[in-house]
């Protein structure tokens, strides 16, 4: 079943593409080989969890919690990510708080992906650092297929 992204999104993301250029993103540890880039504007909260949580309580809601490093994972910081409804908001586990930056659109460049992560949506260039792009309809699926 495919994930559809809402028109609320899809219409925040064509103005932020096509009247200014620029977007907000965080530049986030998630414990992959590269670091990824995702709009700050999926970032609800930043919350501290304890090394074992896998649920956590955000806004009277339990949320479950996902690391892509698995039971090994070392982050003590979760993020929570908006989902496609709100009954599909998650935590995502990661290493430190998040560095945001505005950036202009046109200065990440695509480059081939080579990574073998299973998130990765796309491999970019920002900055000269190579970074990711990730799949975040693939993450949310993998969230709630556990």
């Amino acid at each position: 079943m495919a994930i559809q992204k809402t028109t609320e999104m899809d219409n925040t993301i064509n103005l932020l593409t096509t009247t200014t250029g620029f977007v907000d993103i965080a530049v986030i540890n998630a414990q992959t080989e590269l670091l990824w880039i995702v709009p700050n504007a999926l970032i609800l909260d930043s919350l501290d969890l304890s090394a074992t949580a896998d649920t956590a309580r955000w806004n009277d809601k339990v949320l479950p919690v996902f690391s892509t490093a698995g039971k090994k994972s070392t982050g003590r910081v979760g993020l929570v990510i908006e989902g496609s409804s709100d009954a599909r908001r998650y935590i995502l586990r990661v290493i430190g708080e998040p560095t945001v930056e505005r950036i202009r659109i046109s200065s990440m460049r695509d480059v081939p992906n080579t990574a073998p992560d299973e998130f990765c949506f796309q491999q970019v260039e920002l900055e000269g650092k190579k970074m990711q792009i990730p799949d975040m309809n693939k993450l949310e699926t993998k969230v709630f297929k556990r």
